[in-house]
């Protein structure tokens, strides 16, 4: 599988034509037109965003500047971020608790060293991903396969579990009907 910093054919191949060519993404260029067009005063939005939801593309266009590398995982945390900062415009409070979610999550990657043995940063990414993955677009989808295909070396046994439970969603007490109706097949063989 192609990485990020490999050849330019590969990148495309990895983020699909969502690359300009000035090898920055096209969300990118889209979330800082939208910045520009907010500090005009003169236009005045359709849903205008609360002083927190400025603050919030502010801060999240601050970390995606800071973001320097072109390894597969500063890539796919600039891709979430840059998206996310677009998509605040639409529903506002979903997307807000997804840039701090992601924010922590990217924190934790760069500086593993105080991280909790409860909460791994891909656990918490992965809960996020599969949330975008029910939303009913095919953008979201397409930047949710880009991403996970990028961070999945990272993947964790509980970021397993998640998303099997997510394929898979039985409750516990189907598990264990099943687990005692095998118990009970095989103390019938053994008879």
């Amino acid at each position: 599988m192609p990485s990020f910093v490999e050849v330019d054919k590969e990148k495309r191949f990895l983020f699909g034509h969502g690359i300009a060519s000035d090898e920055k993404f096209w969300v990118y260029h889209l979330a800082v037109f939208a910045q520009v067009l907010l500090k005009n005063k003169s236009l005045v939005l359709v849903n205008q965003l609360s002083e927190n939801g400025l603050s919030s593309l502010d801060e999240t266009m601050s970390i995606v500047s800071k973001i320097e590398g072109t390894e597969n995982e500063s890539l796919a945390f600039k891709l979430l971020f840059l998206y996310a900062a677009v998509e605040l415009f639409s529903d506002e409070p979903h997307w807000l608790d997804i840039l701090k979610d992601l924010q922590t999550c990217y924190q934790k990657m760069i500086n593993p060293a105080g991280e909790d043995d409860d909460l791994n940063w891909m656990d918490v990414l992965t809960d996020v991903l599969l949330s975008l993955l029910s939303q009913p677009s095919q953008l979201m989808r397409t930047v949710v396969e880009r991403v996970f295909t990028s961070l999945v070396s990272h993947v964790t046994p509980k970021s397993l579990s998640l998303i099997t439970q997510a394929i898979n969603p039985r409750d516990d007490k189907e598990d264990e009907k099943i687990e005692e109706e095998d118990e009970n097949e095989e103390e019938e063989e053994e008879e």
